[in-house]
């Protein structure tokens, strides 16, 4: 069954999408809250004294990367789509294809040089994924979010990607995958 070929360029806010919001909760929050939680704990002598210093180094941390994704990317993503008969493109936008290339790549380096060889990882997987292609077949589940006009597109552990659609395009594109799948 043919599906007609949708392409589309958007940019997200990081901070205003309640589906990047979350993500970045769970990415951000559980591991600070799980530093919060141990300094709690394992506070002995002088605990307000100390316990303050780091929860200070925390949201100074917090402040310094909230500070960089401005920075780097003006609070935006700048994401393009194509849905079409092979299954659904997500690609990084030119204009923060550099950014990313040069982010990633000093991510991998300094984590190789320092030995923290979970952030190289995690450098290497982030430039990986600047474009990725879901085939329709691989599709286990589509969720979709009428309010911010986003499908959530399930495709085993890795396969996972957010269609962020516009506003003229959102039942189109929804149409054009409900064609292929379940969506939910």
């Amino acid at each position: 069954m043919p599906t007609e070929r949708l392409a589309w360029e958007t940019e997200v806010s990081i901070f205003r999408n309640p589906l990047i919001v979350k993500q970045l909760m769970i990415a951000i929050g559980i591991p600070f809250g799980l530093v919060v939680l141990v300094m709690t704990l394992t506070a002995t002598s002088q605990p307000g004294v100390y316990l303050l210093y780091g929860l200070s180094l925390i949201v100074a941390l917090f402040l310094l990367t909230t500070a960089l994704l401005f920075a780097m990317y003006g609070g935006r993503y700048a994401v393009g789509f194509v849905v079409d008969d092979k299954g659904i493109r997500c690609y990084t936008q030119a204009t923060h294809v550099r950014r990313n290339r040069v982010l990633n790549n000093l991510t991998v380096v300094i984590g190789f040089l320092t030995g923290k060889f979970t952030a190289a990882g995690a450098g290497m997987l982030a430039a990986s994924r600047q474009d990725v292609t879901v085939k329709w077949n691989r599709i286990v589940s589509v969720r979709s979010y009428p309010a911010s006009r986003t499908l959530t597109v399930s495709a085993g552990y890795l396969d996972n990607i957010a269609v962020f659609c516009t506003p003229e395009n959102y039942e189109a594109v929804v149409a054009a995958v409900a064609e292929r799948v379940s969506v939910k």
